[in-house]
Protein backbone atom coordinates (compact mmCIF):
# COMPACT_ATOMS: atom_id res chain seq x y z
CA UNK A 1 0.00 0.00 0.00
CA UNK A 2 0.84 3.55 -0.03
CA UNK A 3 3.31 4.11 3.00
CA UNK A 4 1.58 6.25 5.66
CA UNK A 5 4.75 8.28 7.29
CA UNK A 6 3.98 9.45 11.30
CA UNK A 7 3.81 12.87 10.78
CA UNK A 8 0.41 13.77 11.33
CA UNK A 9 -1.05 15.36 8.15
CA UNK A 10 2.41 14.25 5.87
CA UNK A 11 0.46 12.24 3.93
CA UNK A 12 -2.33 14.18 3.16
CA UNK A 13 0.22 17.18 2.05
CA UNK A 14 2.06 13.93 -0.41
CA UNK A 15 -1.07 13.88 -2.04
CA UNK A 16 -1.74 17.77 -2.68
CA UNK A 17 1.69 17.67 -4.22
CA UNK A 18 1.61 14.71 -6.45
CA UNK A 19 -2.46 14.73 -7.11
CA UNK A 20 -3.60 17.93 -6.65
CA UNK A 21 -1.53 20.68 -8.65
CA UNK A 22 -4.01 20.25 -12.18
CA UNK A 23 -7.20 20.21 -9.36
CA UNK A 24 -9.69 23.06 -8.07
CA UNK A 25 -8.42 24.26 -4.55
CA UNK A 26 -11.89 22.97 -2.79
CA UNK A 27 -10.27 19.74 -3.33
CA UNK A 28 -7.29 20.25 -1.59
CA UNK A 29 -9.37 22.32 1.36
CA UNK A 30 -11.54 19.25 1.74
CA UNK A 31 -8.93 16.42 1.97
CA UNK A 32 -6.72 18.41 4.35
CA UNK A 33 -10.34 19.22 6.45
CA UNK A 34 -11.32 15.58 6.86
CA UNK A 35 -7.44 14.52 6.89
CA UNK A 36 -8.23 11.59 4.83
CA UNK A 37 -6.07 8.55 4.38
CA UNK A 38 -6.72 5.44 2.14
CA UNK A 39 -6.30 1.88 3.97
CA UNK A 40 -3.35 0.08 5.00
CA UNK A 41 -2.47 -3.49 2.98
CA UNK A 42 -4.31 -5.74 5.12
CA UNK A 43 -6.79 -4.60 6.68
CA UNK A 44 -9.20 -5.64 4.17
CA UNK A 45 -9.20 -9.10 2.38
CA UNK A 46 -6.88 -9.38 -1.19
CA UNK A 47 -9.41 -11.63 -2.20
CA UNK A 48 -12.83 -9.78 -2.07
CA UNK A 49 -12.09 -6.48 -0.16
CA UNK A 50 -14.00 -6.86 2.81
CA UNK A 51 -12.86 -5.00 5.87
CA UNK A 52 -10.78 -7.86 7.80
CA UNK A 53 -11.00 -7.42 11.82
CA UNK A 54 -7.61 -7.44 13.77
CA UNK A 55 -7.10 -11.15 14.82
CA UNK A 56 -8.46 -11.18 18.71
CA UNK A 57 -6.58 -12.72 21.45
CA UNK A 58 -6.39 -16.34 21.69
CA UNK A 59 -9.74 -17.84 22.92
CA UNK A 60 -11.92 -15.18 22.38
CA UNK A 61 -15.27 -15.31 21.25
CA UNK A 62 -17.77 -13.06 19.88
CA UNK A 63 -21.10 -12.22 21.23
CA UNK A 64 -22.45 -14.26 17.97
CA UNK A 65 -20.18 -16.92 18.55
CA UNK A 66 -18.04 -15.99 15.42
CA UNK A 67 -15.19 -15.97 17.26
CA UNK A 68 -11.56 -15.96 16.11
CA UNK A 69 -12.89 -16.79 12.35
CA UNK A 70 -14.02 -13.09 11.94
CA UNK A 71 -10.33 -11.69 12.35
CA UNK A 72 -8.85 -14.69 9.96
CA UNK A 73 -7.41 -14.42 6.54
CA UNK A 74 -6.23 -17.37 4.78
CA UNK A 75 -5.05 -18.70 1.80
CA UNK A 76 -8.68 -18.73 0.44
CA UNK A 77 -9.86 -16.11 1.78
CA UNK A 78 -11.66 -14.03 4.76
CA UNK A 79 -14.95 -15.77 6.44
CA UNK A 80 -16.79 -13.77 3.46
CA UNK A 81 -15.51 -15.52 0.52
CA UNK A 82 -13.47 -18.45 1.77
CA UNK A 83 -15.27 -21.29 -0.01
CA UNK A 84 -16.33 -19.28 -2.96
CA UNK A 85 -15.36 -18.45 -6.50
CA UNK A 86 -12.69 -15.42 -5.87
CA UNK A 87 -14.37 -12.13 -8.00
CA UNK A 88 -10.81 -11.84 -9.50
CA UNK A 89 -7.49 -12.04 -9.37
CA UNK A 90 -5.99 -9.60 -6.86
CA UNK A 91 -8.34 -6.98 -5.45
CA UNK A 92 -7.20 -3.19 -4.31
CA UNK A 93 -9.47 -0.63 -2.56
CA UNK A 94 -9.18 2.73 -1.17
CA UNK A 95 -11.54 2.48 2.31
CA UNK A 96 -15.07 1.24 3.43
CA UNK A 97 -17.90 2.76 2.23
CA UNK A 98 -19.20 5.11 4.32
CA UNK A 99 -18.29 8.08 6.37
CA UNK A 100 -15.89 10.89 3.94
CA UNK A 101 -15.32 8.04 1.23
CA UNK A 102 -19.01 7.78 1.13
CA UNK A 103 -19.47 11.29 0.82
CA UNK A 104 -17.10 11.97 -2.29
CA UNK A 105 -18.43 9.21 -4.46
CA UNK A 106 -21.94 10.35 -4.12
CA UNK A 107 -20.85 13.76 -4.74
CA UNK A 108 -18.99 12.64 -7.87
CA UNK A 109 -22.10 10.18 -9.17
CA UNK A 110 -24.86 12.79 -8.67
CA UNK A 111 -23.38 16.33 -8.30
CA UNK A 112 -20.29 16.11 -11.22
CA UNK A 113 -17.97 16.55 -9.40
CA UNK A 114 -15.19 14.79 -11.74
CA UNK A 115 -12.07 16.27 -10.36
CA UNK A 116 -12.86 14.63 -6.98
CA UNK A 117 -13.45 11.36 -8.98
CA UNK A 118 -10.45 11.81 -11.12
CA UNK A 119 -8.73 12.34 -7.87
CA UNK A 120 -9.71 9.11 -6.00
CA UNK A 121 -8.55 7.69 -9.04
CA UNK A 122 -5.12 8.40 -9.47
CA UNK A 123 -5.00 7.07 -5.47
CA UNK A 124 -6.28 4.14 -6.11
CA UNK A 125 -3.89 3.54 -9.05
CA UNK A 126 -1.14 4.34 -6.65
CA UNK A 127 -2.34 2.02 -4.29
CA UNK A 128 -2.35 -0.72 -6.56
CA UNK A 129 1.27 -0.40 -7.53
CA UNK A 130 2.05 -0.73 -3.75
CA UNK A 131 0.27 -3.69 -3.09
CA UNK A 132 0.79 -5.73 -6.39
CA UNK A 133 3.95 -6.43 -6.56
CA UNK A 134 3.26 -8.26 -9.87
CA UNK A 135 2.33 -5.47 -11.56
CA UNK A 136 3.52 -4.33 -14.94
CA UNK A 137 2.32 -1.31 -16.88
CA UNK A 138 3.67 -2.35 -20.08
CA UNK A 139 1.25 -5.18 -20.03
CA UNK A 140 -1.95 -3.41 -18.08
CA UNK A 141 -4.99 -1.98 -19.32
CA UNK A 142 -7.57 -0.22 -17.68
CA UNK A 143 -10.93 -1.52 -18.27
CA UNK A 144 -13.74 0.60 -16.58
CA UNK A 145 -16.95 -0.87 -15.14
CA UNK A 146 -20.17 0.55 -17.71
CA UNK A 147 -22.66 2.49 -16.80
CA UNK A 148 -26.05 2.67 -19.63
CA UNK A 149 -25.82 5.66 -21.74
CA UNK A 150 -29.09 6.80 -20.72
CA UNK A 151 -28.08 7.21 -16.86
CA UNK A 152 -24.73 8.55 -18.18
CA UNK A 153 -26.62 10.99 -20.20
CA UNK A 154 -29.12 11.92 -16.94
CA UNK A 155 -26.30 12.10 -14.81
CA UNK A 156 -23.80 13.71 -16.92
CA UNK A 157 -21.10 11.69 -15.86
CA UNK A 158 -19.45 8.07 -16.19
CA UNK A 159 -18.40 7.82 -12.79
CA UNK A 160 -16.67 4.84 -12.95
CA UNK A 161 -15.07 5.99 -16.27
CA UNK A 162 -13.68 9.05 -14.61
CA UNK A 163 -12.31 7.25 -12.05
CA UNK A 164 -10.25 4.66 -14.19
CA UNK A 165 -8.75 7.94 -16.34
CA UNK A 166 -7.45 9.05 -12.79
CA UNK A 167 -5.68 5.30 -12.26
CA UNK A 168 -5.10 5.33 -16.25
CA UNK A 169 -3.26 8.41 -15.52
CA UNK A 170 -1.39 7.81 -12.51
CA UNK A 171 0.12 4.29 -13.87
CA UNK A 172 0.42 5.90 -16.97
CA UNK A 173 -1.42 2.58 -19.11
CA UNK A 174 -4.13 2.91 -21.60
CA UNK A 175 -8.12 2.74 -20.79
CA UNK A 176 -10.29 0.43 -22.83
CA UNK A 177 -14.05 0.87 -22.85
CA UNK A 178 -14.53 -3.49 -23.25
CA UNK A 179 -17.82 -3.93 -21.50
CA UNK A 180 -21.19 -2.30 -22.09
CA UNK A 181 -24.44 -2.58 -19.89
CA UNK A 182 -28.09 -1.90 -21.24
CA UNK A 183 -30.58 0.34 -18.82
CA UNK A 184 -31.79 -1.09 -16.45
CA UNK A 185 -32.77 -0.07 -12.19
CA UNK A 186 -29.68 1.33 -10.62
CA UNK A 187 -28.51 -1.19 -7.82
CA UNK A 188 -28.90 1.16 -5.17
CA UNK A 189 -32.58 1.02 -6.16
CA UNK A 190 -32.44 -2.91 -5.21
CA UNK A 191 -32.15 -5.34 -2.05
CA UNK A 192 -29.40 -6.67 -1.23
CA UNK A 193 -30.79 -10.47 -2.58
CA UNK A 194 -31.67 -8.85 -6.03
CA UNK A 195 -28.48 -7.51 -6.18
CA UNK A 196 -26.98 -10.46 -6.37
CA UNK A 197 -29.57 -11.93 -9.11
CA UNK A 198 -28.85 -9.38 -11.27
CA UNK A 199 -25.03 -8.00 -11.23
CA UNK A 200 -25.01 -10.30 -14.67
CA UNK A 201 -28.05 -8.77 -16.40
CA UNK A 202 -27.45 -6.25 -19.25
CA UNK A 203 -23.40 -6.94 -18.93
CA UNK A 204 -22.48 -7.69 -22.33
CA UNK A 205 -18.59 -7.42 -24.63
CA UNK A 206 -18.38 -3.86 -26.60
CA UNK A 207 -17.33 -4.59 -30.31
CA UNK A 208 -13.31 -4.45 -29.68
CA UNK A 209 -14.34 -8.52 -28.99
CA UNK A 210 -15.42 -8.32 -32.81
CA UNK A 211 -12.41 -6.46 -33.57
CA UNK A 212 -9.95 -8.90 -34.06
CA UNK A 213 -6.90 -6.90 -33.66
CA UNK A 214 -8.33 -5.37 -30.38
CA UNK A 215 -8.73 -8.94 -29.12
CA UNK A 216 -5.53 -10.26 -29.44
CA UNK A 217 -4.06 -7.01 -27.96
CA UNK A 218 -5.86 -7.80 -24.87
CA UNK A 219 -5.23 -11.51 -24.85
CA UNK A 220 -2.24 -11.87 -22.64
CA UNK A 221 -2.77 -8.70 -20.83
CA UNK A 222 -3.10 -7.63 -17.32
CA UNK A 223 -6.78 -6.08 -17.54
CA UNK A 224 -7.89 -3.34 -14.21
CA UNK A 225 -11.31 -3.74 -13.72
CA UNK A 226 -11.87 -0.29 -11.91
CA UNK A 227 -15.38 0.59 -9.88
CA UNK A 228 -16.65 2.79 -7.57
CA UNK A 229 -18.27 0.56 -4.85
CA UNK A 230 -18.86 -2.66 -4.74
CA UNK A 231 -21.57 -4.19 -2.62
CA UNK A 232 -22.39 -7.62 -3.34
CA UNK A 233 -19.78 -8.63 -5.96
CA UNK A 234 -22.04 -10.06 -8.40
CA UNK A 235 -21.37 -7.50 -11.08
CA UNK A 236 -17.46 -7.68 -10.83
CA UNK A 237 -18.01 -11.14 -11.16
CA UNK A 238 -19.80 -11.04 -13.67
CA UNK A 239 -18.04 -8.47 -15.78
CA UNK A 240 -14.74 -10.81 -14.60
CA UNK A 241 -16.42 -13.84 -16.39
CA UNK A 242 -17.00 -11.92 -19.68
CA UNK A 243 -13.30 -10.63 -19.67
CA UNK A 244 -11.80 -14.51 -19.02
CA UNK A 245 -13.33 -15.00 -22.72
CA UNK A 246 -10.77 -12.33 -24.29
CA UNK A 247 -8.04 -14.70 -22.73
CA UNK A 248 -6.04 -12.17 -20.22
CA UNK A 249 -3.14 -13.38 -18.00
CA UNK A 250 -4.62 -11.60 -14.76
CA UNK A 251 -7.44 -9.56 -13.77
CA UNK A 252 -7.36 -7.34 -10.92
CA UNK A 253 -10.21 -5.37 -9.62
CA UNK A 254 -9.84 -1.96 -8.45
CA UNK A 255 -12.80 -0.17 -6.19
CA UNK A 256 -12.26 3.18 -4.32
CA UNK A 257 -14.96 1.37 -1.92
CA UNK A 258 -16.48 -1.83 -0.47
CA UNK A 259 -19.64 -1.70 1.25
CA UNK A 260 -19.29 -4.15 4.38
CA UNK A 261 -22.13 -5.75 5.79
CA UNK A 262 -23.44 -3.57 8.77
CA UNK A 263 -23.31 -6.47 11.39
CA UNK A 264 -19.96 -6.86 10.10
CA UNK A 265 -18.97 -3.17 10.98
CA UNK A 266 -20.16 -2.95 14.05
CA UNK A 267 -18.22 -6.63 14.69
CA UNK A 268 -14.64 -4.86 13.87
CA UNK A 269 -15.48 -1.68 16.09
CA UNK A 270 -12.63 -1.12 18.38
Amino acid sequence: MIPLPEASGSYVDAILERWLGFATPQIAVEMKARNWRPDRRGSYCPRCGVTIAPAPAPGFVHADGIGERSGELTDSGCGSCRGKPKLADGFVRLGSYSEVLREWILNVKYRGWAEMGEVLGRALGAAMQETDSDFNPASSIVVPMPMPWPRRMYRGIDHARVIAQGLSWECNIPMLSVLSKRNGPPQVSMPTSQRRRSGSRGLSMNSIRRFKPGARWLAGADLILVDDVTTTGASLRAATRLLRTLKPRTIMAAVVAVADDPSRRERIQP
